[in-house]
């Protein structure tokens, strides 16, 4: 039988949340005899019991809220359990919050002794390792420099680097993956492989589905304080999924359009209807025959056959089939965390030129090779650090290399300025009844968007301080996206359909170009910056 090392045996905690402030003894004792409870329990974890044994990697997923962090933090001896009891053999460090206890008018050195001694080693263990401390964050010529001249990725690096030097029996790690550069990254990536490898246990908290399937041997799915699954990464993150199409499923029923929600254009060119697709495609490319990427060979024939192709984002990405169909590339490899779309191109036609696949944009940190052009499909709402991404990207692209791309890049969850939404009811209200759209432009529900990220920057302000633009075009979408959302059906059937949908594409135009509605998608081609 495997040694374990965390053994958590029915463990529960509640907190209390508080509707008054009471900030004097006379509010207190008048809130004594004041039958009205003036707070409510919350049950934060809710008879939790499992195990972790000694070597093995296991990985802890759940929505916001559902009870990951109180859990970490009763593991880590911060919070008590009100029930139940946590069992550690041997020595953990909880990597938390990155940094979070460094004095910033300390020198790195002497943080590094404050940190250690904090985390219960004597002082000449912890001064035994301050140089290989130093040393693994690359912070050499630092040691002597004062914290709060630390850039954030400084203090971040030496964070990480006392707590692994430190060697412990359990570490526990809440999203700190996105450590530091690349390189570092890769160095973190390597050091927590190595604790696996010598029978530490490490305790993982992700929302990064794939980086869960790929490093963990088991997984919890916690769901509102309580064990929803546990065992196997793929049949756990399965159940998280199935948890979380249910719960979108209910948003639907509760909206009463459930039927015209699941008319959801599937990409920015909306090409279940060819009218509204052709007018994207001239914008795009000024040619409405042609998609952008069918139309490289003409754009940037010059270039052409790209040498090597990485394709990034595959799921439900026009670019998969028109690439390996167009044969632009002489060798084309996959970073997706579904591979289902491509690996069926493949069953099709055994001669495709891929040679790769690899799940999980994660994977992108083991990449060592450099391409002549990388494509990344729909995906970049769902990176968690969109800057640290297309820095690892810029790593990967030749000098001359081409980066393509094609997103979403409108208001977060599509949630509009009341001027936005004002201005779409007017022009709806004008259309014929049969065309109107009868949703809500307060809170269109858009399953695609549901679990993107909110970025502090736009995608294009931040893919602009790592790439110069070769191409750019806006497709607009201000207009016509909101009112033909969920609402098609007329608009294919009806023989008077065409003329007001050219209007409406009009008017798009108009208002876009005018700045009186933000743009939903973005077509960019970038090269390195000189």
């Amino acid at each position: 039988m495997d040694e374990i090392s965390v053994n958590v045996k029915h463990v529960s905690k509640k907190f209390r949340l508080y509707h008054e402030k009471r900030t004097s003894i006379y509010e207190s004792i008048l809130g004594y005899f004041n039958r009205k409870k003036h707070y409510e329990t919350f049950q934060a974890l809710d008879d939790i019991t499992f195990n972790v044994k000694k070597g093995e990697m296991f990985g802890i997923i759940g929505k916001n809220g559902s009870g990951k962090t109180t859990l970490l933090r009763i593991l880590s001896h911060i919070y008590q359990p009100d029930r139940g009891s946590v069992d550690i053999k041997g020595t953990i460090i909880p990597l938390l919050a990155l940094g979070l206890g460094f004095h910033p008018e300390l020198t790195a050195s002497a943080n590094i002794v404050q940190s250690g001694i904090l985390l219960g080693f004597s002082k000449k263990e912890i001064l035994d390792k301050t140089s290989d401390v130093i040393k693994f964050a690359e912070l050499e010529e630092f040691a002597d420099v004062k914290i709060k001249n630390f850039s954030s990725g400084m203090q971040m690096r030496l964070a990480f680097s006392t707590a692994v030097q430190v060697n412990p029996d359990v570490l526990i790690l809440d999203e700190v993956f996105a450590v530091g550069d690349i390189n570092f990254q890769k160095k973190c990536f390597d050091t927590i492989m190595d604790f696996k490898k010598r029978g530490k246990s490490i305790i993982f908290v992700s929302h990064d589905m794939s980086s869960i399937r790929n490093f963990c041997d088991r997984a919890l799915f916690l769901n509102q304080g309580k064990i929803e699954s546990i065992g196997k990464p793929d049949k756990v993150i399965s159940s998280y999924l199935s948890n979380l199409d249910k719960i979108r499923a209910e948003g639907l029923k509760q909206s009463q359009e459930l039927e015209k929600a699941r008319i959801v254009f599937n990409s920015p060119y909306w090409n279940s209807m060819v009218q509204v697709e052709e007018y994207m495609n001239a914008l795009a490319t000024d040619n409405p025959k042609k998609h952008p990427i069918e139309n490289i060979p003409n754009q940037f024939s010059s270039r052409l056959p790209f040498k090597n192709i990485l394709l990034i984002g595959t799921l439900d990405f026009k670019t998969s089939k028109d690439i390996l169909e167009l044969k632009i590339g002489k060798q084309i490899d996959v970073v997706d965390t579904n591979l289902e779309n491509i690996q069926n191109l493949i069953s099709q036609n055994d001669s495709l030129p891929i040679t790769y696949f690899n799940q999980g944009y994660d994977s992108l940190l083991k990449i060592d090779k450099k391409y002549d052009a990388i494509f990344c499909g729909p995906m970049l709402n769902y990176v968690t650090d969109l800057s640290l991404f297309f820095k690892s990207l810029k790593y990967l692209l030749n000098d001359d290399g081409l980066i393509f791309i094609h997103d979403y890049v409108g208001p977060f969850k599509m949630i509009f300025s009341n001027n936005h939404v004002e201005l779409l009811e007017e022009i709806n209200s004008k259309l014929p009844k049969k065309f109107r759209n009868p949703l809500s432009f307060k809170n269109l529900f858009d399953p695609n968007l549901q679990d993107m990220i909110h970025h502090v920057d736009p995608i294009q302000k931040t893919f602009l301080k790592y790439f110069d633009l070769e191409f750019s075009r806006n497709l607009n979408g201000g207009i016509a996206y909101p009112i033909l959302f969920g609402n098609t059906k007329n608009f294919k059937t009806s023989p008077d359909a065409a003329e007001h949908l050219t209007n409406l594409l009009k008017t798009d135009q108009i208002y876009s170009d005018d700045d009186k509605v933000p743009i939903l998608f973005w077509y960019g081609v970038g090269k390195l910056k000189k």
